[in-house]
């Protein structure tokens, strides 16, 4: 009896004031993801768990594809120039650590902008705002005219303004001043004015005469394929 209690006295001391073992060890170097998919003109991190070390990041393959920034122990930036493969090596020492990347093409949204009948196609711009304009398709709105270069309709609700395009406007051009004023430019100006950019006609020849010179009715709806 006494053999036993001495036991678990032991091992009673040796739970209190020994280490938990792999409780607390320490985690295995990892890279992750393992692969990445990025769109073009895209940046991600890819990171590296648990290290401490240095490391040394490269492009082994893909060179032309993707390009690294603000290498650290921790990660490094990922910036995706063309579309193609690349891999991404981490080394510490001798040990090497690959993340394989896939550029996608850039993705751009497209809409119809019928004025009077006539249909052109608009590229959006990739932009918050431009994005949540997108959701709020199909719009049916009545422009009015100002300063004979632009209509312009007020939203019933605002959009996620950056405005940060400013200079010269062209022919074509969709902005957003404020947060709430949607405005068409059908003539080329310099503006010191500040606007988040939603879009362009992608071929605005005929845009200024579908417009007109006084109010008029635009429908933008998701592009017809």
């Amino acid at each position: 009896m006494k053999k036993i209690k001495l036991f678990w006295a032991f091992l009673i001391l040796l739970l209190l004031f020994c280490p938990a073992g792999t409780a607390h060890a320490k985690g295995k170097t990892s890279i992750n993801p393992a692969k990445l998919t990025i769109t073009q003109g895209k940046t991600k991190t890819i990171k590296l768990k648990n290290n401490k070390k240095k490391v040394t990041w490269n492009v082994v393959s893909g060179k032309t594809n993707i390009a690294l920034k603000n290498k650290k122990k921790t990660g490094v930036q990922v910036i995706a120039k063309k579309q193609g493969t690349a891999k991404v090596q981490a080394k510490i020492g001798k040990k090497k650590y690959i993340c394989k990347v896939t550029v996608k093409g850039e993705q751009v949204e497209t809409m119809d902008v019928i004025v009077n009948g006539n249909k052109f196609q608009a590229e959006l711009a990739d932009t918050a705002a431009a994005k949540e304009l997108a959701k709020k398709l199909p719009m049916t709105i009545n422009m009015e005219e100002l300063n004979g270069n632009e209509k312009y309709f007020y939203l019933r609700s605002g959009l996620a303004a950056d405005g940060n395009v400013s200079g010269q406007i062209k022919t074509g051009d969709i902005m957003l001043y404020g947060s709430d004023c949607l405005v068409f430019f059908y003539k080329d100006l310099q503006t010191s004015y500040q606007y988040t950019r939603i879009g362009r006609i992608t071929d605005p020849e005929g845009f200024a005469p579908a417009l007109g010179d006084g109010n008029v009715q635009v429908v933008m709806r998701a592009r017809e394929q």
